[in-house]
């Protein structure tokens, strides 16, 4: 699976099929690498359920007012969440174990 320093995703390509790429690589364990998008209170469970698995993430606040990082503010608004690659395969079952099936 080859890795885009630009959109933090994945790709069996070699062109980002997001962006358009083409200096796509092999991750390394401490790339940061972009998990989903979630809003209001399912993005605050979500970075609960990843701290309790001491599993760190960036949580990002998406929309008006510019993008920035935010911890333990509002549960309004929509967070894209990043996590270290190395963390990615934890993080994805612990997301589709609470999360599979919910409208986020």
């Amino acid at each position: 699976m080859l890795y885009c320093e630009k959109c933090k995703s994945f790709t069996d390509l070699n062109r980002c099929p997001n962006c358009g790429n083409k200096n796509v690589r092999e991750a390394k364990e401490n790339d940061v690498v972009y998990l989903t998008t979630m809003r209001g209170f399912f993005a605050g469970m979500l970075e609960d359920i990843l701290a309790q698995n001491d599993i760190p993430c960036l949580k990002i606040r998406q929309g008006p007012g510019g993008t920035f990082p935010t911890r333990g503010q509002s549960s309004l608004g929509e967070y894209r969440f990043f996590i270290p690659f190395g963390a990615y395969e934890r993080a994805k079952e612990i997301f589709d174990e609470f999360f599979k099936g919910s409208e986020e």
